[in-house]
């Protein structure tokens, strides 16, 4: 009896050991897959996504989006000179030679299977910090603006209203009519340019307002606050601390030259084009777009000898046109 009895207790306590082993690895099997499946499929279209945004938009280039701007800018472009004539102002000639140039212009390569990388396309803060580490190329970033404008207005006319008590301070503008012999720009007032850019909607005689110093703080991309990107707050900071810790040891206005050296401004009207150029200090150069769009243009793989040739003839062009 005893002997019947141990074998049928071995029996019921296998047979429970089968059901909870089996109920659990059920329920754990259960659980652990829809979580895991969840997860994996979250992160899974999040790089997709990221992935998309990155490679697909920026390695096809020859899409309607591209081809249409690049169609109306080479129109606008015709329009603002004569062809076969010299030009006789500014205007005329800036929109001869950027015409020449985007005749020929490609969307700039980002496929590093493809040859040298010559754009990158940043879709995060991390993106963007390795990138201007790394990189020596232009790099397109989206959503960098710290600065917040007010809902019910346009950029433009809350800019001029930083300066409504001060519309007499004067300002370099550069006039498309200007003659092509003399100098591209001239003095206005503050009150002579708000008038223009704001009453003027279709200029024909469009205005560039130049290097102006910006009224707003906080214009910096969102990505240059990290540590990788601070040399240039260090060396102000070694430049101006002079010997003391203290907040006041350099003067006012070697902290306003500064100042003025990290952020401006430039406001153009639609057609007020710039040329080929070079910022000047050796400085980086962040430009962030606030009202309208911006068509760029650059030379791809600029060397020492492209620097060159283009210091002597402004017209030149390496092949390698991208906007």
């Amino acid at each position: 009896m005893r002997r019947n009895r141990s074998r049928q207790d071995q029996k019921r306590i296998h047979l429970l050991k089968h059901f909870l082993l089996k109920h659990f690895l059920k329920h754990f099997l259960k659980h652990f897959l829809k979580h895991f499946l969840k997860h994996l499929l979250k992160h899974f279209l999040k790089h997709l996504l990221k992935h998309f945004l990155k490679h697909f938009l920026t390695k096809h280039p020859d899409n309607l989006e591209y081809k249409e701007w690049k169609k109306k800018a080479l129109e606008d472009l015709k329009s603002r000179f004569c062809a076969g004539e010299e030009a006789i102002t500014h205007g005329e000639q800036t929109a001869k030679n950027l015409y020449s140039h985007l005749v020929g212009a490609s969307h700039p390569n980002t496929d590093e299977s493809q040859g040298d990388i010559e754009i990158r396309f940043c879709t995060s803060d991390e993106d963007c910090e390795k990138a201007v580490i790394d990189s020596k190329v232009p790099i397109i970033a989206e959503n960098q603006q710290p600065l917040q404008w007010k809902s019910d207005e346009l950029p433009i006319k809350e800019t001029f209203d930083q300066w409504r008590h001060d519309e007499d301070l004067m300002v370099y503008v550069q006039p498309s009519s200007r003659p092509r012999l003399k100098e591209s720009y001239e003095k206005r007032t503050i009150r002579e340019v708000a008038e223009k850019f704001l009453t003027d909607g279709t200029p024909k005689d469009p205005w560039n307002l130049l290097d102006c110093r910006c009224p707003f703080p906080n214009v910096h991309p969102k990505f240059l606050v990290s540590y990788h990107c601070r040399l240039l707050h260090f060396i102000q900071d070694g430049s101006l601390k002079n010997k003391s810790a203290q907040r006041d040891a350099a003067s006012t206005v070697e902290v306003w030259q500064y100042k003025m050296f990290e952020k401006g401004m430039l406001i153009g009207q639609a057609g007020a084009n710039s040329d080929f150029h070079i910022d000047s200090n050796g400085w980086g150069t962040w430009i962030t777009v606030q009202q309208g769009k911006l068509g760029f243009l650059f030379m791809a793989n600029f060397s020492k000898e492209d620097r060159e040739a283009w210091r002597k003839d402004r017209g030149y062009n390496n092949g390698k046109v991208r906007y």
